[in-house]
């Protein structure tokens, strides 16, 4: 596997930082964009030659660097016009002979083959260099090339750390077996004829005299409190509270590595009698020790991606780099000076920011409305914090652009749009509709901001947070499970992402529709208990929900783009998984409402697609479309279970809604298929259901 290509839109999911890629007798994990600084390319000044094959392809996008605080983005090279490639470690680093049993580790591979050269079939040597490494003890015995495949199991936590299993560690668990730890045993596997079950597998441990030391079944590695949290033999005091993270890199013989905070110790750990765990820091203990996972299992890594349309220059943003400075020299005024500043207030903070503009070049850089305008958000009348939602700001941007007829085009970004000027009667008066705006072209730029392991971010308004000071204590433990995209957060000033380009439909509804029926009474008691079923998975998991983002409008606008698109993809050609959305819904009592939905696809390549989705918007071919979809969603091949349902899917918070009628592929949903019901969006139509 010495070269391997990928498409550009997969570094934002599965081949992202942090991810785990299976590869012809390799299994690897994708490093960090600033592994090395210039793993992506050089800066175009830096550049010596007119060509510039390697050149740093970096996308300017002012509206969305603010949002997270950084100040531009970062594309994946090109193998057509660039040497830099996207780099990987073997992860994991324990491999298994299908010959002998045996489980070797990468490092004493490489040091026993002189750093991956092994003897080739005529005499000389050839780079085993991201190839299937052969067996050693087969090799020498026999001469014969056995590949090693990767070990199934792996460990990691919910803070994101991840190692290979510690066989070493588990064989040798029984307390008069302990002392032959770290002495370099061989270790081999051991399948049983009998079962497939986990307990019919075996780790054997034999000394260098090949005399047997210990043997272990697998069979409860899967048990959490039995293996990782034994007492006595807790597993992170072994360690001393440290584990890896390969995504990092290599250092030396094994990966980067890096403590695990506030460990309850073992004296902190309550049991019941037959050693589960159990007392009040039960979820922290489980959060910060180890568990066995599968190495290709589904919860191992969940990507955080924000899509971000790129809109035309001239939206006034505030810039959030600036609002990171104001704070941080507010902190360190207040830190140096307590006496003088201890006691102001807001007002005076702002005033004491607007009169040192003209003394301190620093902020000189940036135009005085700007400036002005941060100032304006650090120190609200209110609360003096940074109040607004950004995700929420970024979406109210792209509707309010979206929707207003005079923007059609830009010279400097794929975007032109046009705005269907009467969208009919069917439509208008029964659908409720308002608008119509057909996008020939629309750019998306998947910002990759990190990952999480083990249970997906609850909370992904997290994913702008910039200043943890302002957090709850319960969100401020779901923020620290975000493994960061870079390996140097504090000084690398960009972000990981994919730019595509295509085609999509913009559907904005009328506010005053929405009122009356959300007050209905029937509307309401469905949406509590939708509400309740969430707020019963906070509570079990001891999650932080915060401000509730969902509405009855939201889980109607979203289930009704799931109805669209899988009429779409019946009608235009274009296959459910190629089309995406995003849901444009104001929060409960905001000023700016927002009520719309787009439905495009994407595609990496420079030219986009090719206009097969923005036809079925015309309203004389949108209107039958729309009216077969909701016909549909009358019925589902799973009632009566399925519309009686009071709750199903992820967190119990869909209603009526399973794959067989209204869930999509996860990668076409913005919310991985939650918050759906069908019923709702027939109420909304007065329509009953079969």
């Amino acid at each position: 596997m010495a070269k391997v290509n990928i498409r550009q839109s997969q570094i934002a999911h599965t081949y992202a930082v942090g991810s785990i890629g299976d590869f012809p007798g390799v299994s690897a994990m994708f490093l960090s964009h600033d592994y090395e600084e210039f793993d992506w390319g050089k800066p175009k000044d830096e550049l010596e030659d007119d060509i510039q094959p390697n050149v740093r392809r970096i996308i300017n996008d002012k509206r969305l660097s603010d949002a997270f605080g950084i100040e531009n983005f970062v594309l994946p090279p090109l193998d057509s016009v660039s040497n830099n490639k996207i780099y990987v470690v073997r992860f994991p680093m324990s491999l298994y002979c299908p010959g002998c049993g045996r489980i070797h580790f990468v490092n004493d591979l490489e040091n026993s083959f002189s750093g991956g050269l092994v003897p080739g079939a005529n005499g000389q040597k050839f780079d085993e260099s991201f190839r299937a490494f052969i067996c050693s003890d087969c090799f020498q015995k026999s001469k014969r090339k056995i590949e090693l495949v990767p070990t199934r199991f792996i460990i990691a936590n919910m803070e994101g750390f991840i190692d290979d299993f510690p066989w070493d560690w588990y064989v040798h668990r029984k307390p008069d077996l302990r002392k032959h730890r770290g002495k370099g045993h061989k270790l081999y596997l051991k399948f049983g004829n009998a079962s497939t079950s986990l307990g019919s597998i075996s780790i054997i441990s034999k000394d260098n005299s090949n005399k047997l030391v210990a043997i272990e079944n697998l069979g409860e590695i899967f048990n959490q409190d039995k293996t990782f949290i034994a007492e006595g033999d807790e597993y992170l005091q072994y360690v001393k509270n440290r584990m890896r993270k390969p995504w990092l890199g290599r250092g030396g013989d094994s990966y980067v590595d890096d403590l695990i905070h506030d460990v309850p110790v073992p004296e902190q750990i309550s049991r019941s009698g037959d050693g589960v765990i159990s007392g009040d820091n039960e979820e922290i203990i489980k959060r910060k020790y180890p568990r066995t996972l599968q190495r290709g299992a589904n919860n191992l890594f969940f990507p955080l991606v924000f899509k971000g349309i790129r809109l035309p220059e001239g939206t006034n943003n505030i810039n959030q780099v600036l609002v990171n400075s104001l704070t941080e020299l507010k902190k360190q005024l207040s830190a140096s000076q307590p006496d003088t500043y201890s006691n102001f207030s807001n007002h005076d903070w702002k005033r004491h920011f607007v009169n040192s503009y003209t003394f301190i070049p620093k902020l000189q850089q940036y135009e005085k409305s700007v400036f002005h305008e941060a100032v304006e958000c650090i120190f609200d009348e209110n609360n003096g914090t940074i109040t607004e939602d950004k995700k929420q700001k970024l979406r109210l941007e792209e509707f309010e652009c979206f929707s207003n007829s005079e923007i059609v085009k830009s010279d400097e970004i794929w975007y032109k749009a046009r705005h269907v000027s009467s969208i009919g009667d069917y439509l208008k008066n029964t659908l409720k509709l308002e608008k119509i705006t057909l996008l020939d072209k629309i750019n998306e730029l998947k910002i990759f901001r990190g990952f999480t392991r083990i249970k997906p971010l609850v909370n992904d308004d997290l994913i702008f947070e910039t200043d943890k000071s302002n957090l709850s204590e319960k969100r401020l433990l779901e923020y620290d499970r975000i493994c960061d995209a870079r390996k140097f957060p504090a000084k690398t000033n960009e972000l990981p992402c994919a730019e595509v380009k295509g085609e999509g439909i913009f559907l904005k509804f009328n506010n005053n529709a929405f009122k009356e029926w959300e007050n209905k009474k029937s509307v309401c008691s469905r949406f509590e208990q939708m509400k309740n079923n969430l707020s019963n998975y906070f509570t079990t998991f001891d999650i932080d929900e915060g401000e509730a983002n969902i509405s009855a409008r939201y889980v109607f606008l979203h289930t009704l783009s799931h109805i669209v698109m899988q009429q779409l993809a019946n009608d235009s050609g274009y296959s459910l998984s190629s089309l995406t959305e995003i849901i444009y819904c104001s929060k409960p009592h905001e000023q700016n409402e927002m009520n719309g939905i787009l439905i495009y696809t994407s595609s990496s390549d420079t030219e986009g697609t090719l206009g097969g989705l923005v036809e079925k918007g015309d309203p004389n071919r949108l209107s039958p479309i729309i009216s077969k979809g909701i016909d549909k969603a009358k019925w589902c091949s799973s009632d009566p279970l399925c519309i009686t349902s009071k709750g199903q899917g992820f967190m119990t918070t869909n209603m009526a809604a399973c794959y067989s009628c209204v869930m999509v592929p996860e990668t076409c949903c913005e919310n991985i298929n939650k918050f759906l019901d069908r019923k709702l969006v027939l109420d909304f139509f007065n329509i009953e259901t079969l």
